[in-house]
C-alpha cells in the first residue's frame, strides 16, 4: 500500500493487518516516487508466491470495494487521473460495487452531482456536507 505520508500509510496498513491479510506499506515522502515504486515492486514480487498458493474463490462483483484518494492535486490529476477514476466508478456502480472517494477537497463544487450519484440519502447528505464544508474553508 502506497501513501504520500508514511504515517498515514502505517495507519491504513495497521487496519488491514487486523483482518489477518498480509500487508506492507510505503511512504513516498523522503524516498521519492521512483524509489517507492522500486521498493513496492520488490514487495509485490514476494506476494506473488503467497497469492499463487491461495485457492481462488469466485465472488460477485458487488462484493468488491474500491477506495481511492487523490494523491497530489496538480494539473495531471484534474485532466487525467481523476476523470479516469470517475469513469471507472461510473462503470462499476451499476454492478453494486462499493465505491469510496476519500478526498473531500476534490468534491468542491460537486455537491449536486455527488448527491445525484449517492446510493442512499444519508450518503448524499454526507457528500454534500463535506463539499460544502470544504468550500467554506
Amino acid at each position: 500500500m502506497i501513501c504520500i505520508e508514511p504515517g498515514w500509510a502505517k495507519k491504513v496498513a495497521d487496519g488491514i493487518a487486523k483482518t489477518g491479510k498480509p500487508v506492507v506499506y510505503f511512504g513516498i515522502e523522503q524516498h521519492g516516487d521512483h524509489d517507492t515504486i522500486m521498493r513496492a515492486s520488490k514487495a509485490a514480487k514476494e506476494y506473488v508466491q503467497w497469492a499463487s498458493e491461495r485457492v481462488r474463490e469466485e465472488r460477485p462483483l458487488r462484493d468488491l470495494w474500491v477506495s481511492t484518494k487523490c494523491g497530489e492535486s496538480d494539473t495531471t490529476s484534474g485532466i487525467g487521473a481523476n476523470p479516469c477514476v470517475g469513469n471507472a466508478f461510473d462503470k462499476l456502480y451499476p454492478h453494486g460495487v462499493t465505491l469510496v472517494f476519500g478526498e473531500t477537497t476534490e468534491l468542491t463544487a460537486a455537491s449536486t452531482s455527488s448527491r445525484r450519484a449517492a446510493a442512499r440519502r444519508r450518503c448524499a447528505r454526507i457528500s454534500c456536507a463535506c463539499s460544502t464544508a470544504t468550500r467554506k474553508s
